[in-house]
């Protein structure tokens, strides 16, 4: 069934060395795959040539000075205690396609990040497509001074005073 390593032997007056090449490999990847989409887990993967996912994007910027955010920093009392700096270190995008009747959600903390500079990555949405979203935020607040860390944190919710935002993604 399965072919044996050649086995070369070479002796010299003190030692014998046998040098064993082991045989080659019965599979060897067809000249238009990408060796990276050969591995897997579980083994080997075929890769269908051509076959390209669909994404899209939408974009929004999410930071600190923003109204909304500087309205939560206030109330919570963080700018009267001289907390003002203010910083978002998650996001999460939560959108649809066919209002609401079914809801994924997009998190900054996902690896790889679907949001990179204000573009949120949507997978398996063509460009073109109308899509609803609002924006779950972290916030937290610093000292001017203070670069150890945040004094409080909190979260608030983006979302066109409840009617939601709407962008065809790119």
């Amino acid at each position: 069934m399965g072919t044996k390593p050649d086995q070369t032997s070479k002796s010299t007056s003190d030692h014998t060395v046998t040098v064993v090449v082991p045989p080659k490999p019965r599979f060897s990847a067809p000249p238009h795959t990408p060796i990276d989409a050969l591995s897997s887990p579980s083994g080997l993967m075929r890769a269908v040539p051509g076959a390209a996912s669909i994404s899209s994007t939408v974009h929004f910027v999410v930071h600190g000075a923003m109204p909304e955010i500087q309205a939560y920093a206030l109330a919570r009392g963080w700018v009267d205690r001289g907390h003002h700096v203010l910083s978002t270190p998650w996001q999460e995008l939560h959108w649809t396609v066919n209002a609401w009747k079914s809801v994924q959600v997009l998190k900054s903390s996902d690896v790889p990040s679907p949001v990179v500079s204000g573009h949120f990555v949507l997978p398996g949405v063509a460009a073109g497509t109308l899509v609803e979203f609002a924006i779950h935020v972290g916030v937290a607040c610093h000292a001017p001074h203070d670069t150890a860390g945040a004094r409080d944190v909190g979260d608030v919710w983006l979302n066109n005073s409840g009617a939601n935002f709407q962008q065809y993604s790119r």
